[in-house]
């Protein structure tokens, strides 16, 4: 489950800075960074995503954010 809510949010995050035109001053100081994230359902299959450094880097925030708030919540509730 948690893999497909990051997997949202990676998606999200993609249609948001395909949306955005860098200026190149900003392009060259923010590279380019491609990973490869696998699909769901498959052990073999993969797609590849291109962000910004630090849309990356925003996107690995917000997911720690969402685990933390997730976990915090599992405490209150009196699980895990």
């Amino acid at each position: 489950m948690l893999f497909t809510i990051i997997a949202g949010t990676v998606l999200t995050i993609t249609a948001q800075a395909a949306a955005a035109t860098p200026a190149n001053a900003e392009a060259d100081t923010d590279p380019m960074v491609c990973q490869k994230v696998p699909e769901l359902g498959s052990r073999i299959r993969a797609k590849r995503i291109c962000m910004r450094k630090s849309e990356w880097e925003a996107q690995r925030r917000s997911d720690k954010m969402l685990i933390d708030r997730s976990q915090t919540q599992q405490r209150l509730d009196g699980g895990g």
